[in-house]
């Protein structure tokens, strides 16, 4: 027997499907939305089995955002040093990313309590 399903929430990008959670949901459906929004944005799976709540979710994102933040100084200092050509530091950005991207997941085994 076919499943019913909503086509919508299957092709549609990130974007849109945040989008419709938003407008869908209300002040009292907070922790429901951060579980759906974590489902959306692939944060859900890293997490344990255990931790699939809003607040390990929100960390996740946390932690994810300063690393980000981190990485995205370090660039601009480099670059602010005239050390490097236009070319150059497109390079450098771009294997810093990659290489700083494969390190953020080492931050889904953290165990804080907030």
């Amino acid at each position: 027997m076919l499943d019913l399903f909503d086509l919508d929430e299957t092709f549609s990008s990130e974007k849109v499907r945040l989008a419709q959670l938003t407008n869908k949901c209300t002040d009292d459906d907070l922790e429901f939305y951060v579980r759906k929004c974590g489902e959306i944005l692939g944060v859900t799976p890293k997490l344990h089995k255990d931790q699939r709540d809003a607040k390990h979710i929100l960390e996740h994102i946390f932690f994810q955002v300063v690393e980000f933040k981190k990485l995205n100084q370090l660039f601009i200092e480099k670059a602010s040093e005239g050390e490097m050509s236009s070319d150059d530091k497109q390079r450098e950005a771009m294997d810093s990313l990659v290489s700083d991207l494969s390190v953020m997941g080492s931050f889904d085994t953290l165990d804080v309590d907030c």
